[in-house]
């Protein structure tokens, strides 16, 4: 039995965002040129091997990533490739394409609790949705990388 669920998101947390990050901090973001450059992201071990402690010790481990379904299959790769095990992946919906990245976190968190309560613990990059897990009383962590 799971002792909980902890929540990591992708970019930026277990992988590096510097490739990744230019794309979508320019307006408009260049959501084609992240696709390309995702899965190519440098990961971050540390946070890899927490994750995989983590899932190794019962708790469920869901990935949380505002990447595009679109990209689906080199998401899974990239995961696969790091040896990255979790219980659920949850990417962005190509009917939420237009959303911010918080609004489809938020949309993630929400089905999430409904389908496995609520979160025990959340790792993210971003301060918006470091405050959005907090909201929920879910205890967050925020990453950040010189």
């Amino acid at each position: 039995m799971s002792k909980g669920t902890i929540i990591f998101d992708l970019d930026g947390v277990l992988a590096r965002d510097g490739e990744t990050r230019p794309f979508v901090d320019i307006r408009p973001p260049d959501y084609a040129g992240f696709n390309s450059a995702a899965p190519h992201a440098r990961p971050v071990p540390e946070m890899l091997a927490f994750a995989k402690a983590m899932h190794r010790q019962d708790y469920r481990v869901a990935v949380f990533t505002a990447r595009s379904s679109d990209i689906f299959h080199s998401t899974r790769a990239w995961l696969d490739k790091w040896g990255m095990e979790f219980a659920t992946l949850y990417m962005r919906s190509p009917a939420a394409e237009n959303d911010t990245p918080a609004k489809a976190k938020k949309d993630m968190l929400e089905a999430e609790i409904e389908l496995f309560g609520v979160p025990a613990l959340a790792f993210d990059n971003e301060d918006e949705n470091i405050k959005m897990y907090e909201a929920r009383g879910i205890t967050a962590l925020r990453v950040q990388y010189d």
